[in-house]
Parts: C-alpha cells; sequence; structure tokens
C-alpha cells in the first residue's frame, strides 16, 4: 500500500482550519445592506492610472453643476425647478416623486447587499430571511427607516408627528419602490436598476432630495415647530437639519447591532457631508439673525432659501459623481482643512484623541 503524505495531510488540516476560522469570523461581523455603497467599498473603483482624468471629469461635472447659478435666467430656472421638486407628485398625485427615487436607491442598496451576505453565508442574514414573513417584514422595515429615519428623529426632537406620516403620498412613493425591487413581475426593475445610467438618475434625483432633507424638511421644519419654544433655537434648527439629513442609516443600525456596527464604521459618508450642508445652509440663510451683524460687517446679504437649497442639491451632485463615478471622495480633503481649523480655534488634547495602545 503506498505511504499517506503526512505534509500533504497537515497542509490540507491547517488549509480547512484556515477557512473555518475566515468563516467564523465572517459569521461574527454581520454583513448588512449598510456596507453597500460605503466609501470603503466605493474606493475600490478607483482608476490609479487614470488619476489625472478623474479629476478632470470632476472638474467638467461640477462646471455643469455650478454654471446656471452665474446666469441670472438660469439661475432662476434652476431655484425655479428646486421648489417644484420638493412638492412634485405623479401618477395623479399618489406619488411624491424626490421620495420615490430615494426608496429605489435605498431598496436596490439593501437587496444588492442582503444576496451579497447570503451568498457568503452570513448566518445574520440568512436568519432575518430564513421565511418568507421573515423577509419581508424585516426587508420593508429596514428600507423604510433607512429611507425616513431621519425624519422620525426630528419629530422626535421636536415632539411632533414625523412628516411622512401625514400624507399619502410619501408612503405610498416608498412602497412603489420597494415592490419594484422585491416584487416586480420577471424582476425587471432590478436587472434595469443594475445599469448605471438608470441609477445615476434617479441618484441625482436623490441628490435633491437629500438637500430637502437638510433644509425644507430638517432646519425649516424646526422653524415652524409645534412647540413655539423650539422656534428660536439655533441648536435645535442645526439638529434637525442633521437628523433629518443622514439619521436613517445610523438609527437602523443602531438597533439591528446595538451600535456595535457604528462603533467600528464611524461617521458615514452621508453623515459627515450632512454636517457641513447643515452649517452651510444655516449660515447662508441666518433663520434666526444671530449672524447678522458679522455678514453685515462683511457685506453680506441674505440670499433666497430656494438658491442656497439649489447649491446645496448641485455640491450633493458634484460630491455623488465624486465618489459612484470618479472615485474621488473630496470629503477628505474637507475633513482635513476642519482639522486643522479645529487645532487652531478648539486644541485637543491628543493623548485623549489618540491615546496609546499596548
Amino acid at each position: 500500500m503506498p505511504k499517506k503524505d503526512k505534509s500533504s495531510g497537515s497542509e490540507a488540516k491547517e488549509k480547512g482550519k484556515g477557512s473555518g476560522d475566515k468563516k467564523a469570523s465572517a459569521s461574527a461581523t454581520p454583513v448588512t445592506a449598510y456596507q453597500y455603497g460605503t466609501v470603503r467599498e466605493r474606493a475600490a473603483m478607483k482608476n490609479q492610472d487614470h488619476r489625472g482624468w478623474n479629476y478632470l471629469v470632476l472638474a467638467i461635472s461640477a462646471i455643469v453643476f455650478f454654471a446656471p447659478f452665474f446666469h441670472p435666467e438660469s439661475r432662476e430656472r434652476v431655484v425655479n425647478m428646486m421648489t417644484t421638486l420638493e412638492s412634485h407628485k405623479f401618477c395623479y398625485g399618489w406619488f411624491s416623486t424626490l421620495d420615490f427615487c430615494g426608496s429605489c436607491i435605498v431598496c436596490f442598496a439593501y437587496r444588492t447587499a442582503t444576496e451579497k451576505a447570503i451568498a457568503a453565508g452570513d448566518e445574520t442574514t440568512c436568519r432575518h430571511h430564513s421565511s418568507p414573513l421573515g423577509h419581508y417584514a424585516f426587508g420593508i422595515f429596514t428600507c423604510l427607516f433607512s429611507q425616513f429615519g431621519g425624519t422620525c428623529c426630528t419629530a422626535i426632537l421636536l415632539g411632533q408627528h414625523a412628516s411622512w406620516t401625514a400624507g399619502n403620498h410619501v408612503t405610498n412613493a416608498f412602497l412603489l419602490a420597494w415592490w419594484l425591487t422585491f416584487c416586480c413581475p420577471g424582476d425587471v426593475w432590478f436587472m434595469a436598476m443594475g445599469y448605471r445610467a438608470l441609477r445615476l438618475s434617479l441618484q441625482s434625483l436623490a441628490c435633491i432630495s437629500a438637500a430637502h432633507a437638510v433644509s425644507s424638511w430638517g432646519v425649516e421644519k424646526a422653524l415652524v415647530a409645534d412647540h413655539v419654544k423650539m422656534r428660536n433655537s439655533a441648536w435645535g434648527a442645526l439638529a434637525a437639519g442633521y437628523l433629518s439629513g443622514c439619521f436613517g442609516w445610523p438609527l437602523v443600525a443602531y438597533f439591528e447591532t446595538g451600535g456595535d456596527r457604528l462603533g467600528k464604521m464611524g461617521p458615514s459618508w452621508a453623515m459627515q457631508r450632512t454636517f457641513y450642508a447643515v452649517l452651510f445652509y444655516y449660515v447662508c440663510t441666518n433663520p434666526h439673525g444671530t449672524l447678522t451683524p458679522y455678514k453685515s460687517a462683511l457685506g453680506l446679504g441674505e440670499p433666497d432659501k430656494a438658491l442656497v437649497q439649489s447649491i446645496l442639491a448641485a455640491s450633493f451632485l458634484t460630491l455623488q459623481v465624486g465618489v459612484d463615478i470618479v472615485g474621488v471622495n473630496l470629503l477628505q480633503t474637507a475633513n482635513s482643512v476642519t482639522s486643522v481649523l479645529a487645532s487652531v480655534i478648539v486644541p485637543v488634547n491628543m493623548k485623549l484623541a489618540h491615546p496609546k495602545q499596548d
């Protein structure tokens, strides 16, 4: 009888052990929909060999998005479009246009990540989708609060009902997007969303929706809050704008993992984007008149709110092109500048910020 090769047997054993360790580690850290579309995944799209070309594409996109603001007639059209889209509905007023586009992006991202997690054998995801009822119930509530969780947090802050619950057209838009993503006959919609042309078109309108989330459904919501005392709070307005603009993902991630995922991943790309957006909107519109002496000294007036919303939307579109198409994260530059300013204005004890670890 031929002798068994002990070395090959030990190698196979070590290989099996290694694969088992990888599987165990994968199951220990749930792979959920919220990893899809993060900057870490998008960074893989960067083309290091054509970095100059990427920046050129980003510059051209920024010029296209911001050019209308330098022409009075074009600027007026853009502002009117922003105002119209805020409350635009289709199909006899049954569905909100902006909420439909945002919901399509959320549902597509959730399904894509869920399929990846199930294919990888993630135990948590497989358990959530072990039955048809669990699949639909878990999926629909996850997508719902990913889309509208921010305005829910704003409603809790202001002590009033969430704005999306006041009418049928917003919820109808979400349900339509969810049905198309998960239940469309022949899975036609999901396959069509796989094409970047359709997905980026919806993402463009979703960026406009995000701009309104920070402003109209965030800061402005605090200025007309049901509780009169909240209307005079600058910090309340800033908090409302920030929560409405980005807090859907943190809300769902917290209830899913008990805050573990938030601690590991840190602020998401949307959270960083909203931080700058809400400060920009408040400084430009100056709703409480807090900054009036400083703006008057600099000769700055009070621009139209719809114009500021349009600038926010153009900025969001530029950032989205940078991350999704070009592979350049402009927020990294903004974060670097902010950290330098913060170190001068508010010096931080670096021993506390970066403690040594054994």
